[in-house]
């Protein structure tokens, strides 16, 4: 019997540490290549683009916001502001007409409201309407650097560029910085290496010509990493810019935030799986979408059941040698408590966590592609830009 639960213990460890040792590897491979970018020379030659809102309930930033817009380093009369509210019960599009008919700007712009809930539907909306070669998807919540506009529109000057985003910083964040640090690093290399399927929809640029005329999957909340993987599958690029940094309210605790990790994680599990044919892209690239489906589809159901296989070998085992016995079952035990101590654990264990639970939700057919939008989170970020220099 001892002999038996020792094979299964070993390979539940076995499995455990290749689980981890697999992503751990990539993202070594990918953190000597992120040295290597070659930054695009700044653009003189600006043009015409188009910035898309999407907003619903932003009631408590929207007048910041827009200020925001009008404030960033690009020329009023080259930006097309388009602002799309889809079924806003606080007034947050008579808000934004009111302050915009207040100014004195050269920025053309427009809002218009849909009947429907779910930002998916205000993006396919706005991509059969902007006329613009390249457009700004930007989200109302996070703080823009000024020069977010110019950073991005430089690398259009590369022909094999058809989409750009920002990343979130992780200075400003009291949690899960460890975790975005190397999301971060990632997504650079990758997108050194030839492209990254996971976007940042808070700010991110588009080619128009590179994405499909049908738009996006509606009923699919990623819609940045959806149009990432369709603008790869139309034959070009899509970069995450290491300069470009935006900026979120702390996040207080690892464990904050609950619904809106398990709605990203359901987005993008979906994405990813109904994107699956680019693995057969190209072998760069398909490497990369294979590396994004382990990370997030199967190591988090092989780190669960590796980490049950040795937790019940050890306590199996306890009642099948002498108590005062010490063996490699009960060194397993004392290191389940240990672990919990470390920050990376804890970001460990939350992240598979979310990501079981967001599978879970697909496979019972659950659709999160509609939701409320996080008050707390508009009133922090609210704060945050008053209290900015």
């Amino acid at each position: 019997m001892m002999q038996l639960l020792a094979g299964v213990w070993i390979s539940g460890l076995i499995i455990l540490i290749l689980s981890i040792l697999y992503p751990w590897l990539y993202y070594i491979k990918m953190k000597n290549l992120s040295k290597n970018m070659i930054y695009p020379q700044s653009d003189t030659n600006l043009k015409d683009i188009t910035i898309f809102l999407p907003v619903r309930n932003e009631s408590k930033i929207i007048k910041q916001k827009l200020q925001e817009i009008l404030d960033l380093n690009y020329p009023n009369y080259l930006i097309t502001l388009l602002i799309i509210d889809t079924n806003s019960n606080d007034g947050t599009p008579d808000i934004a007409h009111r302050f915009l008919s207040s100014k004195e700007i050269d920025i053309s712009w427009k809002i218009i409201s849909l009947d429907r809930q779910g930002k998916s539907f205000a993006v396919n909306h706005a991509l059969g309407i902007i006329s613009t070669n390249i457009f700004i998807m930007m989200d109302a919540d996070p703080i823009l650097p000024k020069n977010c506009l110019i950073s991005l529109i430089r690398w259009f000057q590369n022909p094999e560029i058809g989409a750009v985003c920002g990343l979130l910083g992780d200075s400003n964040m009291d949690a899960g910085a460890q975790y975005r640090t190397r999301f971060n690093t990632i997504r650079i290399g990758e997108s050194i290496l030839n492209s990254t399927p996971i976007f940042e929809g808070s700010i991110c640029a588009f080619r128009m010509s590179a994405i499909s005329k049908n738009g996006i999957n509606s009923l699919i909340n990623a819609d940045d990493s959806q149009l990432s993987m369709d603008v790869r599958n139309n034959g070009f690029r899509a970069i995450a810019d290491p300069s470009l940094y935006f900026v979120e309210p702390p996040v207080k605790g690892i464990f904050s935030n609950h619904s809106r990790k398990v709605r990203r994680a359901h987005g993008l599990v979906k994405s990813l799986l109904s994107n699956i044919k680019l693995i057969n892209k190209d072998k760069t690239y398909g490497r990369i979408m294979f590396f994004n489906i382990y990370l997030y589809v199967f190591m988090p159901w092989l780190i669960l059941l590796s980490s049950i296989i040795i937790f019940l070998t050890s306590i199996i085992s306890i009642y099948e040698s002498p108590f005062l016995k010490f063996n490699n079952y009960h060194t397993s035990l004392i290191f389940l408590f240990i672990l919990p101590s470390s920050k990376s654990f804890l970001e460990l264990i939350d992240g598979i966590f979310i990501l079981i639970k967001a599978q879970i939700l697909i496979l019972f057919g659950r659709k999160l592609h509609i939701w409320e939008t996080d008050q707390l989170q508009r009133i922090l970020s609210s704060k945050l830009r008053e209290n900015l220099p």
